[in-house]
């Protein structure tokens, strides 16, 4: 009520009107050109003409009037009728403070925080960053740059890696039989998912499973010379690639007593009753699509099994380089990582196309390596530079096989499968079947 009051006072004091009732004329301060609207035909006219201003000692009165209005009001504030603009104001002191005292809380939680959880080790540590660098090279936008200070990154990484390496070693040395055993690296090969498949040593009825199957003659009888394995290869129909052709002729050199015959319109029935006929052991048909080879199935003659295997990362024995010569030596044969049931009935396929009798002499060596259900078949030669040390020499073709299916007896698509792979088998990366 009081600011009411003293507002309507501040308008009448400002329009003038008083407790007598009596209004001052309003007058504006406006320029005002006499006789500018008038004829100015003469020289005389446009001399008379003259530009007044009007201000009155009324106008100096309403200015008076305004700092009245203000000592009124600077009165009512000593008189303490601004209360409210006070409480106002203290509202927004406790608005400005209270963000401040939360947002210190939240410093100090996390602070506290920070000390109790435990510290991460930074991969790009200061003590392998080079000098001079202080930024990390994903920070770098210019390609050129990033890719040459990354380079020089890494290369200060590995020489620190190499640097703490040697140091352990050191340690172990000088700690002899009380040092600690040394850390076996976590992989996804040790951390497999458990399959019950999985063979053991010394499983007796894998063994006696094995001394009965398809390959069981062969393996006792693998003395003699009537019982030396005898491989047909060959390949689909009307192939019309030159490296296909260069890739048969190179297994023929790494698989002893084997011979290549080409393939014009046969089915796959009529190639194995013709090897049959001429005492053949196995098949091993090539496939080639658009050019390219992509399959290879293995036939055991007579009566199976059959597998069959995607081909893919195919290098000829023309393009692997300082190649050594092969001789006919009757090679060494190394299968790693078979360990299943599966992986056994497959190890013993690629076990029964070669001869059971080394020639050590020859110095061959024909691996077969299982990493992930990937097979990776090797050819090698190794050479002794002095009696305890020795170093390997390829001698080629090298690929990689992917199995897809294995089945019972000779090929047929209507056939009983052992296996076949489906996509919908790749549940966990850490799961495998060989």
């Amino acid at each position: 009520k009081m600011k009411k009051g003293r507002g309507a006072s501040a308008k009448r004091k400002r329009t003038g009107e008083g407790d007598k009732g009596e209004s001052k004329p309003k007058k504006s301060n406006q320029i005002h050109f006499e006789g500018f609207g008038e004829e100015q035909g003469t020289d005389d006219n446009v001399s008379d003409s003259v530009i007044s201003i009007n201000d009155d000692d009324s106008d100096n009165e309403d200015f008076d009037n305004d700092d009245d209005m203000d000592e009124d009001e600077d009165e009512g504030e000593d008189n303490g009728f601004n209360n409210d603009e006070d409480d106002e104001e203290d509202e927004e002191e406790v608005k400005e403070t209270k963000p401040k005292r939360l947002k210190v809380e939240k410093k100090e939680v996390k602070e506290e925080r920070e000390k109790k959880a435990p510290k991460k080790e930074d991969p790009y540590a200061a003590k392998d960053i080079p000098k001079g660098f202080t930024i990390y090279p994903s920070e770098i936008k210019n390609k050129l740059k990033r890719s040459e200070v990354y380079a020089q990154h890494k290369k200060a990484k590995d020489k620190a890696k190499q640097k703490r390496r040697k140091q352990r070693e050191q340690e172990r040395a000088a700690a002899g039989d009380q040092a600690a055993p040394k850390q076996v690296p976590r992989t996804i090969e040790n951390t497999r998912e458990y399959d019950e498949t999985l063979v053991l040593p010394d499983d007796t009825e894998v063994k006696e499973d094995e001394e009965n199957d398809q390959y069981g003659l062969l393996y006792k009888s693998a003395g003699s010379e009537d019982k030396v394995p005898k491989v047909l290869i060959t390949t689909s129909p009307k192939i019309r690639s030159k490296d296909t052709r260069a890739f048969v002729k190179d297994l023929t050199k790494v698989i002893p007593h084997s011979k290549f015959i080409l393939r014009q319109a046969e089915s796959v029935k009529d190639m194995v009753a013709w090897a049959i006929e001429r005492d053949y052991t196995d098949i091993i048909i090539v496939n080639e699509d658009s050019k390219r080879m992509n399959g290879l199935m293995m036939i055991h003659l007579p009566e199976g099994p059959s597998v069959f295997f995607k081909l893919s990362s195919v290098t000829l024995r023309r393009d692997v380089p300082d190649r050594a010569k092969c001789e006919g030596y009757y090679p060494e044969l190394v299968l790693n990582n078979f360990n299943t049931r599966l992986g056994h009935s497959v190890g013993r396929i690629f076990q029964g196309v070669f001869p059971m009798r080394p020639e050590f002499r020859g110095r061959r060596v024909v691996t077969f390596h299982n990493q992930r259900d990937f097979i990776f078949v090797r050819h090698h030669r190794y050479i002794f530079e002095t009696r305890k040390k020795a170093r390997l020499q390829e001698i080629g073709p090298r690929f990689t096989l992917k199995m897809k299916f294995l089945q019972k007896g000779i090929f047929n698509d209507q056939g009983e499968y052992e296996w076949v792979y489906k996509k919908e088998m790749d549940t966990s990366r850490r799961k495998f079947f060989l």
